[in-house]
């Protein structure tokens, strides 16, 4: 049984990607919700149990800011995967279809003829 693989082009890849994305869009909601509740609660709430609850507030934050920074660059070199792997495949169509190179060399040896 062969392990299916999965190209740039993949529907599930490319869902995987559109999932993420939307759960990122949701993340950046909450945090400027999260974000809100934190003024108001430094505005309006002077006590000690106010300093650890901001102080959670500060941690998810934190937290927050780590998987976003993560995400882009996941996303990042994702986009730059994609890009060499056209790349690759551009320099292959053009080698086979081009004709030159080691696609001559090969030829030459697959029809007896010497090398380059």
């Amino acid at each position: 049984m062969s392990t299916p693989m999965l190209s740039k082009d993949s529907g599930a890849f490319q869902q995987a990607i559109a999932t993420l994305e939307d759960y990122t869009t949701q993340m950046r909601l909450d945090y400027l919700l999260v974000e809100r509740i934190n003024e108001e609660v430094q505005k309006g709430w002077i006590a000690g149990a106010s300093t650890a609850f901001q102080g959670r507030i500060s941690d998810w934050l934190t937290g927050y800011n780590a998987i976003m920074t993560a995400f882009r660059a996941f996303t990042e070199s994702t986009s730059s995967t994609a890009q060499i792997l056209d790349k690759a495949n551009e320099d292959a169509l053009a080698e086979v279809h081009g004709g030159g190179g080691a696609s001559n060399d090969i030829a030459n040896i697959l029809s007896g003829k010497s090398g380059s």
